[in-house]
């Protein structure tokens, strides 16, 4: 696994909704491996649960791809492991940002993941199959999920733990993970769409996942 690094502190407190940041490589303007490629889409992560003296450059590691469905349609999983760690990236395949993220990754036959550790930031660049990430498109071609819908499942699954919870290794080596954090991948389209959730969550303390189904504050999502 390809990587870069920059150097360390204490990482802060996990919070409720770990997001994940949609960047691209010209926003690291400090990392040569990144720079030059200022279109590349890169996930920016907050590495929650890792300790500081963790190196990924010489460890087993993994990514692929999964789905959770719902009856409005398919939430995307991008799953990235390393040693026993995993994290798990929640990302809506309607939206054209992901779509273009996902092509852009193919293309290149990588990915890039940028892991902040307090003041060390490690960039990972994991190799991609030549297929990464279709089935999600097909899915979301079938049957094309909003992104207010998407927001809301995405708050659930995550803000109540159940997705990191069910987590399991993708590494034969390490049966058991250490760490399983996931993260809401938040594009421009998913940042005004969970706007106006949180803003549901402000005015009446709860916000609907599906109808029939509630979720109040306390159950999910207190701050982001």
């Amino acid at each position: 696994m390809n990587t870069a690094a920059t150097t360390e502190a204490t990482l802060p407190q996990k919070p409720l909704i770990p997001i994940a940041g949609f960047w691209q490589g010209r926003d690291y303007p400090e990392m040569q491996s990144l720079r030059n490629h200022p279109d590349f889409p890169v996930f920016n992560v907050v590495a929650h649960g890792i300790p500081s003296e963790f190196s990924p450059a010489a460890s087993a590691g993994s990514i692929g791809t999964g789905g959770i469905p719902t009856k409005n349609g398919l939430l995307g999983t991008l799953r990235l492991q390393i040693e026993d760690h995993q994290f798990c990236f929640v990302v809506n395949p309607s939206d054209p940002a992901i779509r273009k993220c996902l092509a852009a990754w193919r293309a290149a036959g990588r990915a890039a993941i940028a892991l902040n550790l307090g003041d060390k930031v490690i960039a990972l660049f994991p190799k991609v199959p030549r297929d990464f990430g279709r089935q999600l498109e097909m899915a979301a071609t079938r049957k094309p999920v909003s992104p207010s819908q998407f927001a809301r499942y995405a708050l659930y699954f995550i803000g109540t733990g159940l997705l990191a919870s069910q987590a399991t290794s993708d590494v034969k080596r390490y049966p058991v993970l250490r760490t399983a954090t996931a993260y809401l991948v938040r594009t421009d389209v998913i940042s005004d769409a969970m706007d106006s959730v949180l803003a549901d969550i402000d005015a009446r303390g709860e916000f609907a996942v599906e109808p029939g189904f509630t979720v109040k504050r306390g159950g999910v999502v207190e701050s982001c």
